[in-house]
């Protein structure tokens, strides 16, 4: 998610996952639920702006809405968004056999009203009102933040040879037999490294907790990093919708092992450039890394 605080006149703000070790050549990435959120600054009663999504070169937009034509195949703009206070009119969303979704396997676009917030801007375009811009991309390569190596005893040495921190927490899931486990690993500084135990190791490892404590402590370290943004309650309840209850299933998952963390700001522009008119006072960005071991 993106959240933008325009400045004064301002403009609008708003999330990613991942596998491997320690570099993805061969997977296709998806940039997976992403909306934008508008924040005027008090005193600022309306503005009208332009915002622009465009993905990395390789990249492709599955679908975004507003519905807009295509600036090229990974790129989209909306022009003339008018963000404003008030009351928005009722919203509509596409059905399934609508644009963006067509048929279109895992469509987002008709789940949007999951995501509404009852802080922001109302967003009126085409005479139409909005809660939120959304894209989902997807990118044929992305190079994790982290590079890791297991140990013997199943722990991972993460190492983060990037200029920016990695945290404020980093959430190692495991599922076995339909089993949640989940250890909490301080965050990983700029060129440092951190031993992450696995959660169900022998021993178990003092931090790590199962079940329903699992998925307590595995939501609190994540809301800790969006808070660290600076998104707000709302904005936090709307992306706890969209990927608590994945990010935690035991429900007919298969077993898996991996590492869940917050993409630097610095690098959120790898996933996908945004870019607005005018220029707004702060973009906030949450876009979560999921890296399978």
């Amino acid at each position: 998610m993106t959240r933008a605080v325009p400045a004064r006149p301002a403009a609008p703000t708003p999330n990613v996952p991942f596998p491997r070790i320690p570099r993805i050549n061969t997977r296709e990435i998806t940039v997976d639920k992403p909306v934008l959120y508008v924040h005027l600054d008090e005193g600022t009663d309306e503005l009208t702006f332009q915002a622009r999504v465009a993905m990395p070169a390789g990249g492709v937009l599955v679908e975004h809405w507003p519905e807009r034509t295509l600036d090229a195949e990974g790129t989209v703009t909306w022009s003339g968004v008018r963000a404003h206070r008030g009351e928005c009119r009722p919203r509509r969303y596409p059905t399934l056999t609508e644009f963006p979704c067509n048929g279109l396997e895992g469509c987002e676009a008709a789940t949007l009203a999951q995501y509404e917030t009852s802080d922001g801007a109302c967003l009126t375009a085409n005479n139409r009102d909005y809660d939120h811009l959304f894209y989902r991309g997807q990118l044929p390569t992305f190079e994790a933040p982290l590079a890791l190596e297991r140990a013997a005893d199943g722990a991972v040495v993460a190492r983060n040879p990037t200029g920016e921190m990695i945290g404020p927490f980093v959430v190692r899931v495991t599922v076995r037999a339909g089993r949640l486990s989940v250890l909490v690993s301080d965050a990983v500084g700029e060129g440092g490294e951190v031993t992450i135990p696995s959660p169900t190791a022998h021993p178990a490892p003092q931090s790590a907790t199962t079940g329903a404590a699992a998925r307590a402590a595995g939501i609190e370290a994540l809301v800790a990093g969006l808070r660290g943004v600076g998104l707000t309650e709302p904005e936090i309840d709307a992306f706890g919708r969209a990927w608590w209850n994945e990010i935690f299933s035991t429900r007919r998952a298969p077993p898996r092992d991996e590492l869940i963390y917050w993409l630097p700001q610095g690098l959120a522009d790898r996933a996908a450039v945004l870019h607005f008119e005018p220029q707004p006072r702060a973009v906030r960005r949450a876009l979560l890394v999921r890296q399978a071991l």
